[in-house]
């Protein structure tokens, strides 16, 4: 099989309502949900794989050293109902092994809704095409 340098994929959880909806933190640390929707102009935080390099550089199955932010070397892009939303910053998770994490403003006149449409894309180095994740979705109030 092919590695390629990038091929993200958000990480989801099944939600009260039994559908599958993106892992995300709101910034009180609690995670998005039905009744817990993110909101228009928060800062929140993806959980997705698949971003390819960081800097600094990091063993496989390791995480950062303790208070070093090890950046994704790519181009991070995230969408929210096919528009741009802020990327603040994207890095390998400080606590879990193969997880990136993405902290992103959701804009302020994203849709409001239970199924708002969510994608990452990444511009890898030296790579002339833009690796998208599959869709996913996010509760906006």
């Amino acid at each position: 099989t092919n590695v390629l340098p990038a091929s993200p994929g958000i990480f989801g959880s099944v939600m009260s309502d039994g559908q599958t909806r993106a892992v995300l933190l709101r910034p009180d640390g609690s995670f998005v949900g039905l009744q817990n929707p993110a909101r228009r102009g928060e800062t929140i935080r993806l959980y997705v794989t698949g971003l390819g390099p960081v800097s600094p550089a990091m063993a496989s199955n390791s995480v950062p050293p303790l208070g070093t932010d090890s950046l994704a070397v790519s181009q991070v892009i995230v969408g929210i109902n096919n528009s741009g939303a802020g990327v603040v910053i994207a890095r390998a998770a400080p606590d879990r092994i193969g997880v990136y994490e993405i902290a992103f403003q959701v804009p302020s006149d994203a849709p409001t809704g239970n199924d708002i449409v969510l994608n990452v894309a990444v511009n890898a180095p030296g790579v002339s095409y833009t690796a998208f994740s599959g869709g996913s979705r996010i509760p906006i109030q």
